[in-house]
């Protein structure tokens, strides 16, 4: 009877192979870990957006300004902030050494993007332009 003291030339040849086809097919999961982030940190800034301008339109309502300047400096339009510095920046406390900020995109009417894909992967507010609109935050997530 024979006893064999290790693995032979051929299995180890095949457990590399499969370890091979095993990290071909992962990888592409952990090199769009950056385009996941992206897209998760744009959903965070559209939260905090909202919560923004439902919190500035609750103080607008308590202190009875649809349009102007809330107690809290805030510029509103309708009730919600403005898509300005003095609006919805403002509101949020916005970092601007974090995003780029862009101004008029095709469906918003300020941005915060990410270099250099911040024209296709950015969220957006626009403030209400008639009485009795909400403000819309969208995100696009074509990071």
């Amino acid at each position: 009877m024979k006893r064999h003291n290790g693995f032979t030339l051929i299995e180890m040849i095949i457990v590399i192979v499969i370890l091979g086809i095993l990290s071909i097919a992962a990888a592409p999961r952990f090199f769009d870990i950056i385009s996941q982030a992206r897209i998760a940190t744009l959903q965070g800034i559209k939260g905090s957006m909202q919560g923004a301008a439902d919190i500035a339109n609750a103080k607008s309502l308590i202190e009875n300004i649809t349009d102007g300047f809330l107690s809290n400096g805030v510029k509103i339009v309708h009730g919600y902030p403005t898509a300005d510095p003095d609006g919805i920046i403002l509101a949020v406390d916005v970092d601007g050494d974090l995003f780029k900020l862009m101004i008029k995109p095709s469906d918003a009417d300020i941005a915060w993007g990410f270099s250099p894909t911040a024209t296709t992967c950015y969220v957006g507010y626009s403030a209400p332009s008639a009485p009795g609109e909400t403000a819309t935050t969208i995100v696009n997530t074509d990071c």
